[in-house]
C-alpha cells in the first residue's frame, strides 16, 4: 500500500511486511489466518492499553519493544520479526483488499496489465510472507514530539478511541 505524508515524522512505521500477489491461476487465496495466540492477545491488550494511555506517558517507547527496557536516552534500531503479528496483518489485507486496475500495475511478466484485463493477470488479493517490527529510538521520538506539537496545536481536542 502507498500512503504519501507531507512531513515523515507525522507517522511511524511500526511494522514492514512482504508479500506476494494472487492472481487468478494460483491455488490458494491467501487466507491463511488462524486464531490468535496467547502471545498475540498479549501483544494486542498490551498495544492497546498503551494507545489509550493507562501504561506509560507517552514519551518512552512502547512498552511491547524488546527495546522498552533500555535506559532512557539511549539511541537503537532494530527489525525485529514479528511472525506472530502476520495471522492479524494477511487479515487486514484480505479485508482491505481492492480488485481494482491501475495503469502501472504490472503482470507476472513485468508488462503493464491492459485496460479490461485480457491474459488474467489482474491480482486476486495477497499472501503475507514475513512482518516484522522496526524499533527505532530516533524515529519514535521524532514522531511522538510531532504529535505532541499537532496535539497541542488543536488545543483541548480530546482523542478519540479507534
Amino acid at each position: 500500500r502507498e500512503f504519501i505524508v507531507w512531513d515523515t515524522a507525522q507517522v511511524y512505521p511500526e511494522y514492514a511486511i512482504i508479500y506476494e500477489r494472487h492472481r487468478p491461476a494460483d491455488s490458494s487465496s491467501g487466507s491463511q489466518t488462524e486464531g490468535e495466540s496467547v502471545e498475540e492477545r498479549s501483544y494486542a491488550a498490551s498495544l492497546l492499553s498503551w494507545i489509550v494511555g493507562l501504561e506509560g506517558t507517552g514519551s518512552g517507547v512502547p512498552p511491547y519493544w524488546l527495546n522498552a527496557d533500555r535506559r532512557a536516552g539511549s539511541s537503537f534500531h532494530d527489525i525485529v520479526p514479528a511472525e506472530g503479528f502476520r495471522p492479524a496483518i494477511q487479515e487486514l489485507m484480505n479485508s482491505t483488499w481492492e480488485q481494482k486496475w491501475t495503469r502501472d500495475r504490472k503482470d507476472s511478466r513485468g508488462e503493464k496489465i491492459a485496460p479490461g484485463d485480457p491474459h488474467g493477470d489482474m491480482p486476486i488479493g495477497v499472501n503475507v510472507l514475513k512482518v516484522w517490527r522496526v524499533e527505532d529510538s530516533g524515529m519514535w521520538e521524532a514522531y511522538t514530539e510531532t504529535r505532541r506539537r499537532i496535539r497541542d496545536s488543536r488545543g483541548g481536542c480530546a482523542s478519540a478511541m479507534m
